[in-house]
């Protein structure tokens, strides 16, 4: 499931998909190792598509959307791996309110590099601008006021560079006080981490379908059956962690750097493991430099060093949570929930008032037990149902059992099975 589940979400990320496809994002890359101009167009490129101020106000040009409409578009340029500086444009038109900045993002003119450590800026060599880190926070700077020496990243899809600043005037220069890594940055790089996983879980997944070895599809051996489920659960932790930061951002305060806190530990790392996998689950195909995910694994190896050290989210995290910090707040479904509010609630409250020992019986007849199962096992729901029924059966004080491993042998019955053995076996369960 990716980030975006709203109908406009949806059709976002799969208009930024098209986009990238259409302008040959991969083949760029490809190009990039023998001619670095070859990505020089994707400076602009986005800004001319809108995407690079989707989340800036209208008064400069942009589309006053909401961080989470950001992180979805991000996040489909992970999937499609859009090179260039899009992510880094995109934060510090988020991270300094300035206007001329903004205005300039909007409409192309202006690209932006990024660096939080003296480790090195991204997209540094290209950037028509680049926000340095200070010892009190960060600071704006023009490209041609600095010296700019290039460096050498195992990501084909960014540059990387060491700014050097010498008897350069900062006064008067755009400035933002956060100390490390902003809260935009965390939860764009996180939605751009959870695109990475998804490419390559999906990828994956549909190899496994089609590869044959011993005369069966690889993908029904239980070590690579085994391996996907484990990548469907990293994906899914990567992209929820994701959604959340983002949607706790709007609010501020100590929820959004608590939810910032939990992407981070999970995002960065969550992605290199998936593309790991992925390889591990294509075989040889996988290590052939013609095959993509090279470059997936590449750039999510990146970008994990570009963040920092997990380590240093995870205190911040632990700090965070030792003072009292929780996660807290109501989800917004924008109206979508009204189809099936009600009836949830009716039969959530309905079961929450039979004997606890009948209750279990009850969700699995009414399909609550597992509602993204599919019918009659379930209620083939999507992802705003299954929210909305968490929710009702919480409120009628009705806790699901854990089937335990039949929650994970059950779908592959129900795909794979024959009618017979659903019967036998999913609805016993």
């Amino acid at each position: 499931m990716p980030i975006g589940i709203s109908d406009d979400h949806t059709e976002l990320a799969a208009t930024v998909r098209k986009w990238a496809e259409s302008q040959g994002s991969i083949a760029a890359v490809r190009a990039a190792e023998t001619d670095p101009s070859a990505l020089d167009p994707w400076g602009t490129l986005p800004a001319e598509m809108g995407l690079s101020g989707i989340a800036l106000p209208e008064s400069v040009g942009g589309g006053g959307g909401t961080l989470l409409d950001q992180a979805v578009a991000v996040e489909a340029a992970g999937y499609a791996l859009v090179p260039g500086p899009f992510l880094t444009t995109v934060v510090a038109g988020l991270m300094y309110d300035d206007e001329d900045l903004r205005t300039g993002i909007a409409e192309g003119r202006v690209t932006v590099g990024l660096g939080t450590s003296p480790l090195g800026v991204l997209d540094a060599t290209r950037a028509t601008h680049l926000s340095v880190p200070t010892a009190t926070g960060h600071v704006l700077v023009a490209a041609d006021q600095v010296e700019v020496r290039p460096g050498e990243s195992v990501d084909l899809t960014r540059s990387v560079g060491e700014v050097v600043l010498d008897g350069v005037d900062l006064s008067g220069l755009p400035t933002n006080t956060t100390v490390g890594a902003p809260v935009e940055l965390v939860v764009l790089a996180a939605a751009e981490a959870s695109g990475i996983a998804r490419w390559c879980l999906d990828t994956a997944v549909d190899y496994a379908k089609v590869r044959e070895q011993f005369g069966k599809k690889i993908g029904a051996f239980q070590a690579v059956k085994h391996l996907c489920a484990e990548m469907l659960e990293i994906s899914e932790s990567v992209t929820a962690a994701a959604w959340d930061a983002a949607e706790a951002a709007e609010h501020g305060g100590e929820q959004a750097r608590f939810s910032a806190g939990v992407a981070a530990t999970v995002c960065f790392d969550g992605a290199v493991e998936v593309a790991k996998a992925c390889i591990q689950v294509l075989g040889g195909i996988g290590f052939t430099f013609e095959h993509d995910s090279h470059l997936y694994l590449r750039r999510a190896i990146a970008l994990r060093a570009f963040m920092g050290s997990t380590g240093a989210f995870a205190v911040d995290l632990g700090e965070c949570a030792r003072t009292g910090v929780r996660r807290s707040g109501d989800i917004d479904f924008g109206g979508q929930d009204d189809e099936f509010r009600d009836a949830a609630r009716t039969e959530a409250q309905r079961i929450g008032a039979l004997p606890e020992a009948d209750q279990r019986a009850a969700l699995a007849d009414s399909g609550f037990l597992t509602p993204h199962w599919p019918v009659p096992f379930g209620l083939g729901a999507g992802a705003v149902q299954q929210l909305v029924i968490d929710q009702e059966l919480e409120n009628a004080g009705v806790e699901r059992p854990d089937l335990v491993i039949g929650a994970w042998a059950a779908p592959t019955i129900l795909e794979g099975g024959t009618d017979e053995q659903r019967e036998r076996f999913v609805r016993p369960t």
